[in-house]
């Protein structure tokens, strides 16, 4: 995700290692919204997920010395969040239930703004598809979208969305949760006729 030219997440972190605070303004920026949208799409808060993220990266500065620069950042900066997204859950006494950020822009907008080159027809058409796959998502258990989540939408590999969920989850276990998932998820899509 660093634009070209630009350092590493990785080295980023090993200069906020050494007190680079324009190392750590650098990662904010760059992560601030996919944080910001995961947290949105765990909590379904936007003002606590607001909040999540600004604790998230206040721990990821203040704990930088913890990070081990030869793993990937992303990894790290996803469970943190998860973490505190999980007790700001169980604190209200809520479930998890992730609606799926990658059904967007990414930036809270819509198909419009992401794809200006498509003829309405389409984009109207790419919406109704959207919408239906969205009713279908929310069929599946919390803990299906989850890995959804993580390795669709958030183009993750199986082994980091078993580091993000931890527990001790095999990736064989991750595999057969997201094989049920899409299979889940293709009998609620056909169930509405697609």
């Amino acid at each position: 995700m660093n634009p070209a030219g630009e350092p590493s997440d990785e080295t980023l972190v090993a200069r906020c290692q050494m007190g680079d605070y324009q190392a750590f303004e650098m990662l904010y920026r760059r992560w601030q919204r996919p944080i910001l949208a995961y947290l949105t799409q765990l909590t379904r808060d936007r003002e606590a997920a607001a909040c999540l993220a600004q604790e998230t990266f206040m721990k990821v500065f203040e704990h930088s010395e913890r990070f081990d620069t030869n793993r990937r950042f992303t990894t790290w900066l996803y469970t943190i969040a998860r973490n505190g997204a999980l007790d700001w859950l169980t604190s209200k006494h809520r479930t998890t239930s992730v609606p799926f950020s990658g059904l967007s822009d990414g930036e809270g907008g819509t198909f419009e703004h992401a794809a200006p080159h498509l003829p309405i027809e389409h984009l109207l058409d790419r919406q109704e598809s959207v919408a239906l796959l969205r009713t279908a998502l929310e069929t599946l258990t919390p803990v299906h979208r989850e890995v959804i989540e993580l390795i669709i939408f958030r183009e993750m590999s199986y082994e980091e969305a078993a580091d993000i969920i931890g527990g001790g989850i095999s990736l064989g276990t991750l595999r057969s949760r997201m094989h049920h998932a899409l299979r889940h998820l293709r009998a609620a899509l056909e169930g509405k006729g697609l």
